[in-house]
C-alpha cells in the first residue's frame, strides 16, 4: 500500500467517508419511515414488500428475483453440492478417466430428482431459450428503490437519496461476493483457479479500477476477447495514434457491454456513461505525461502530497458520474434520471457535502490502491482498457 500523503491525513479522510455513509443511510432510514408512517396507502401498493422481522417492524425487499433464486437454491441444494464434491474427489484419487461421466451423470440425476424430467428438458434446450429471449428483450436487476413509487422517492432529501445510492452498490456489491465467492470456493475445491471476489464499491474512484477489480472474470474475457483483438486489428491495418486505436477499442469494447448486459435505454445510458468516464480517464492520464503538466507540478503543485490532493480533487466529479452511471443499472431509467436531476440542480450546501464525502473517498481509494480483495492472492494479469 503506497500512500503519498501524510497517514494522519489518510485517517481523516477514511473517518469523513464513513461518517458520511453511515449518515446517509441513517437519513435514508429515517426518511423512509416517516414515509410510510405517514402514507399507509403507500404501504399496500409495494407489491415488492413483504412482512419484514418483527423486531424490526419494517417491511421486508423481496424484489430482487436473483437474489431470492440464489438463496433458495443454496438452502436446498446445499447436501447435495457437498455430497458431490466428496465422490468427485474420491474419483480423482483413484478413477479420473470416468471423472467427467460422473460430472454428466450427477448433474442429470440431480435435475431429475430435484426438478423432474421435464425441466431437464427445458435445461437441456437452454441455449435456444436464453437466445430467444436475449433477442425479445434486456434483461435487468431489481433492487429496492425500483419496488418503490417515484413520488416517494422524490420526497427524500438529497442526502438521504444518496444513501439510497449507497445502498443499492452495497446490496449489489454483498450479493455478488456471496454467490462469486460460493461458486469460486467450490471451482478451488476442482482444482480451478477462479477470479477473486469483487472489491468493494466504497473504496473504488474511478472507472477503470470498477471495470478491473469488480467483475474480474468479465474484465479478463472483455479484454482477451474483445479489446486486444479490436486494438491489435486497428495498429496492423489503419494508421491511427496508439490512443486512438484504445479508444476505438474500447468503444467496440462497450458496445459488446451494452449488448449483454440487455439491449434497453438504462444499460444503453449506463454503458455511455461508463464509456465517456473512461475516455476522461485516458485524457487525463494522457495529460499528465506531457511537458505542460510536469512544469505544473514542478512549479505549482510542488510536492507528491499536493499531486495527490489535486488528482483526488480532478477525481472527485468522475466519481459522482460513476456513481449516478451505475444508478441506471440498479434501479432504471427514472431512478437514474432522478439522481441527475440532484446533479444538475444542486444546493450549495447539499453539493458541499457530497463533494467533501466524494474527496474523501477518492482519497481513501488511492491510498487503497494496491490492496486487493481477499481472496484476490495476485495481481490480476490483464492491462487496463483504457
Amino acid at each position: 500500500m503506497e500512500i503519498k500523503i501524510n497517514s494522519l491525513e489518510v485517517v481523516f479522510y477514511f473517518c469523513v467517508w464513513i461518517v458520511s455513509n453511515l449518515y446517509s443511510l441513517h437519513l435514508l432510514f429515517e426518511t423512509q419511515t416517516d414515509i410510510l408512517n405517514n402514507n399507509n396507502e403507500l404501504t399496500y401498493s409495494l407489491s415488492d414488500m413483504s412482512s419484514g422481522w418483527r423486531i424490526l417492524s419494517r417491511p421486508k425487499d423481496i424484489s430482487d428475483v436473483e437474489w431470492s433464486s440464489w438463496k433458495y437454491f443454496i438452502q436446498s441444494s446445499w447436501h447435495y453440492l457437498v455430497f458431490q464434491f466428496f465422490v468427485s474427489e474420491i474419483l480423482r484419487r483413484t478413477k479420473l478417466t470416468i471423472l467427467k461421466y460422473w460430472y454428466i451423470m450427477s448433474s442429470v440425476i440431480f435435475i431429475v430428482f430435484h426438478m423432474g424430467f421435464k425441466q431437464l428438458i427445458v435445461i437441456s434446450a437452454q441455449p435456444i431459450i436464453f437466445g430467444t429471449i436475449i433477442s425479445c428483450g434486456g434483461n435487468k436487476i431489481s433492487i429496492w428503490l425500483t419496488g418503490i413509487l417515484l413520488l416517494a422517492i422524490r420526497k427524500l432529501p438529497t442526502i438521504a437519496l444518496c444513501g439510497g445510492g449507497l445502498w443499492m452498490g452495497l446490496e449489489f456489491h454483498m450479493k455478488y461476493v456471496i454467490s462469486y465467492g460460493t461458486t469460486a470456493a467450490f471451482a478451488r475445491l476442482d482444482n480451478i483457479n477462479a477470479p477473486p471476489t469483487p472489491r468493494c464499491i466504497a473504496r473504488v474512484h474511478v472507472y477503470s479500477q470498477m471495470w478491473r477489480y469488480f467483475d474480474v472474470g468479465l474484465y479478463r474475457f472483455l479484454v482477451k476477447y474483445i479489446y486486444k483483438p479490436s486494438f491489435n486489428t486497428l495498429s496492423k491495418y489503419f494508421v491511427f495514434s496508439e490512443s486512438t486505436n484504445k479508444l476505438i477499442a474500447s468503444f467496440a469494447t462497450f458496445v459488446f457491454i451494452f449488448m449483454w448486459h440487455g439491449t434497453v435505454w438504462n444499460i444503453f445510458v449506463w454503458s455511455v456513461l461508463n464509456f465517456f468516464g473512461i475516455t476522461l480517464e485516458h485524457i487525463g492520464k494522457g495529460i499528465s505525461g506531457g511537458v505542460m503538466y510536469k512544469w505544473f507540478k514542478t512549479n505549482v503543485l510542488k510536492t507528491d502530497e499536493m499531486e495527490t490532493r489535486f488528482i483526488a480533487l480532478l477525481c472527485t466529479p468522475l466519481l459522482a458520474l460513476s456513481a449516478v452511471s451505475n444508478f441506471y443499472l440498479f434501479g432504471g431509467t427514472k431512478i437514474g434520471d432522478l439522481f441527475f436531476e440532484c446533479v444538475l440542480n444542486p444546493s450549495l450546501w447539499n453539493s458541499l457535502q457530497v463533494s467533501v464525502a466524494l474527496y474523501s473517498c477518492c482519497q481513501v481509494s488511492m491510498a487503497l490502491k494496491d490492496v486487493g480483495s481477499r481472496t484476490d492472492r495476485r495481481k490480476t494479469d490483464v492491462t487496463s482498457t483504457s
